[in-house]
C-alpha cells in the first residue's frame, strides 16, 4: 500500500507541473481513493498501470505562452530526426510504345515472319551529327522617324533623370533611338540616347551643320 501511495503522490506532482489538474487526473485521483477505501488492490494496480502511461507524459514541444512554443520548427525537426526518414518513391509506369511490327512472309525459305520497324529510317543522312543553327526569318526594319523630328530640332524630354529639359536632336542611330545633347555646357544634359516615344518635338530648330557627329556613335 505504501508503494501505491508513493506512486499516487508522484503522479500528483507530475500533474501539477505538466497538465495542471486536467480532467483525466481528477478522474484518476477519485477512482484511486475509492478503490483504496474498498480495498480493491488488484483493480487499483490495473488503474495505476493504465493511467501512468497516459498522464505522466507531457508534449515534447509545449507552449510557453499561447502561440509561442518551447522549441522552434527547425529544433523539432532535428529532435524528431525527420531528416533521416526516407520517403517511399512510387515508380512511374510509362506506357510502352511499339516501334516494330511482325509481318507474315510468304515462301518456305523466307522464315515465315519478319520484324519490321513502324517508321522507316531516312534514306539520306549526314555523316556527322552536327547541330545546325535554326534559320531566322526575322528582318530588321529601321524605326521610322517622325516627320516633326529633324536634325537640329529642340526636343523636350518626358522621362528619365533629365525630364523636362530641352535638348537638341543630332541624328537617329541604327537601333532607332535618338541621339540628343543639351549641350552639356548649357543645361547639363550630356550626349545620350532617347526613345522618340518619350520626347516632344518643338518648332524651334538649331543650325548644327557646323557640328560633326562621330560615325561610331
Amino acid at each position: 500500500m505504501q508503494l501505491i501511495f508513493e506512486h499516487i503522490l508522484q503522479c500528483i506532482n507530475c500533474q501539477f507541473n505538466e497538465i495542471k489538474f486536467g480532467l483525466k487526473f481528477i478522474k484518476y485521483l477519485f477512482l484511486s481513493i475509492y478503490l483504496i477505501k474498498k480495498k480493491r488492490i488488484i483493480l487499483l494496480i490495473e488503474l495505476i498501470s493504465y493511467y501512468s502511461g497516459k498522464m505522466a507524459r507531457a508534449p515534447r514541444n509545449r507552449f510557453l505562452v499561447p502561440g509561442i512554443p518551447r522549441y522552434s520548427r527547425s529544433r523539432v525537426y532535428a529532435k524528431k530526426k525527420l531528416y533521416a526518414r526516407t520517403k517511399a518513391k512510387i515508380p512511374k509506369t510509362e506506357p510502352k510504345v511499339e516501334t516494330t511490327k511482325t509481318k507474315d512472309i510468304q515462301g518456305s525459305k523466307n522464315g515465315g515472319k519478319r520484324v519490321i520497324p513502324l517508321e522507316k529510317a531516312p534514306r539520306f543522312y549526314p555523316a556527322e551529327d552536327v547541330p545546325r543553327p535554326k534559320k531566322s526569318r526575322k528582318v530588321h526594319k529601321p524605326t521610322k522617324l517622325r516627320s516633326s523630328i529633324t536634325p537640329g530640332t529642340v526636343l523636350i524630354l518626358l522621362t528619365g533623370r533629365y525630364h523636362g529639359r530641352r535638348v537638341v536632336f543630332l541624328k537617329q542611330l541604327k537601333s532607332g533611338l535618338l541621339l540628343v545633347t543639351g549641350p552639356f555646357k548649357v543645361n547639363g544634359v550630356p550626349l545620350k540616347r532617347v526613345n522618340q516615344a518619350y520626347v516632344i518635338a518643338t518648332s524651334t530648330k538649331v543650325d548644327i551643320t557646323s557640328c560633326s557627329v562621330r560615325i561610331k556613335i
